[in-house]
Formats: C-alpha cells, structure tokens, sequence
C-alpha cells in the first residue's frame, strides 16, 4: 500500500475549473436543454485534450502531456508530472500546452454559455484517476484562487513560480500575462491566464450574450472586467509582434528616432482596423 500512495505521488500544474452561476443555469433550464449544451463543453475539452497529447508526447514518461477528471460544474487539469531541474524546453512546452487546454475551456464555455473561473496552482499532488483519488495542497491552492475572483478567466497561484519554467510561461507573453486580476479583496497584480488568445473579434459577440440583463452590479462588473481583459490582451499581443517585428524590446520612447515611432504607430493601426478587437 505504501509503495502505491508513493506512487500516484508528483509535482504538477492543477486547474480547477468552475462554472459561474452552475446552480442558476440548472434550475432555470430544462434538463435535456442544460445537459445537451453542457457536453458540447466536455467535447470540446476531451478533443482539446486528445490533440494537444498528440504534441511531442516523447516530452513525458507518461505519454500525455494534459489530463482532466469532469464533477459536475467542476473540471480538474493537470499537467504531467513535472519536476524542477528536468528539460528546460520540455517543461515549457509541457506547461504551454498545459495553459493552453486551461485557455480553451474559458473560450468553449464563452460559446457555449457556461463563464468559466480557473484557479491555476503548482505542487506535490497525489492523483489516480482511475479511483477518483485526486489530493494536495495545489489542488485546494487552485480552488481557493479560483473562488476569489471576479471575472471570467483565470489566474496563477503563488505556488506556480516554485518551477523555473513557468517566468518563461510569462515572458513569451502567449499562455500568460501579467495583469490587476479583480480579486474579491480586491485588484492584484498576478498572472493571468491569456484566454484571449484563442478568441476572435467574434468573441465578444458570444460574451454580450452570455452577459446577464441583470440589476445586479456585481455580477455585471464580472462581465465587465472580462471584456477589459479580453481587450486588453489582444491589444497587449498586437504590440508584442509588432515589438518583435521591428527588433524593439519594449514600446517606443523617447530615446527612439521619429521614423520608428511613426512605423509602430503605423503598424498598429492598420492590424487594428484590418482585425477588429
């Protein structure tokens, strides 16, 4: 027995994914309806899944780079089982698919109708699937984390930094950006996951009608602070390829010739027309 417990035990990245308003949504749908929508999601995700395990799987011992348990309005990722001191590059890769099965069950639930919240945690967890048997301080981390925001999204734990390949998470500014995720305590500058980034300019459609008509300001600053971020982001990656393009490694100041001023600014404005946010 001890020799199993040992076993299931390693070092992961959890998500612990929950739907907003669940018990809401239930109780003003017929079942048939709510079911039918529901598993459009858990489709979503299970093809989300199976692709991204298909990407250099040689990355792990354990053949899948993503796994995820489904309890009701509750869905469980985690990561492969990583290490601190293994491949730097094999970790990156592992964590961006990771991030980015966490970012399209966000976009999925905005089209489907289920405004999804995501804790993200780092640690010693101990889970077998195959039981149901899923333990640890990360997985109670990535809940609390998840309760406490005011949005649709998610953001990462404290604990995320103890692997060395999640600021290389950061500084790619794709799976993450750092960014004032409203808290219920209120704004605090963490990373948050970059959701948008599997959106379109047709996402902010789905999100209008995913938003409630409702009196109460609460739940309408959740939709709002979505919307913030979403535009946020995508303008934020709009400026890092241009950034990228032009061989700058931040915005133009000052220091910077008028000519590559104006060709930044020149950029930007013909994506933004040309791809509406």
């Amino acid at each position: 027995m001890e020799s199993q417990s040992a076993s299931i035990i390693s070092r992961r990245f959890i998500a612990v994914c929950d739907v907003l308003g669940f018990k809401d949504m239930l109780r003003s749908k017929q079942l048939d309806e709510f079911v039918s929508r529901y598993n459009l999601v858990v489709s979503n995700l299970d093809h989300t899944v199976r692709s991204n395990n298909r990407f250099l799987p040689e990355m792990t011992d354990e053949g899948d780079l993503v796994h995820a348990a489904i309890f009701s309005d509750t869905i469980l990722i985690w990561s492969a089982s990583m290490v601190a001191g293994d491949s730097h590059l094999a970790d990156l890769g592992s964590i961006s698919v990771f991030f980015d099965t966490c970012s399209s069950i966000v976009n999925s639930g905005i089209i489907f109708g289920f405004p999804f919240r995501i804790g993200i945690a780092y640690g010693e967890v101990a889970i077998d699937p195959e039981r149901s048997f899923f333990v640890g301080q990360p997985i109670v981390d990535a809940h609390l984390l998840e309760a406490s925001q005011e949005w649709i999204g998610g953001a990462c734990h404290d604990s995320c930094f103890e692997h060395p390949a999640f600021q290389g998470a950061i500084d790619r500014w794709w799976d993450l950006i750092i960014y004032d995720v409203p808290l219920k305590t209120g704004f605090t500058s963490i990373p948050a996951l970059n959701w948008p980034k599997c959106g379109t300019s047709e996402t902010k459609t789905w999100l209008h009608k995913l938003t409630p008509n409702s009196s109460d300001s609460l739940l309408n600053r959740k939709y709002a602070n979505t919307e913030e971020f979403f535009t946020f982001a995508r303008l934020a990656h709009r400026r890092f390829d241009i950034r990228r393009i032009m061989g700058l490694s931040a915005d133009p100041g000052p220091e910077d010739s008028q000519e590559t001023v104006d060709k930044y600014s020149e950029l930007l404005q013909y994506i933004n027309a040309k791809f509406p946010l």
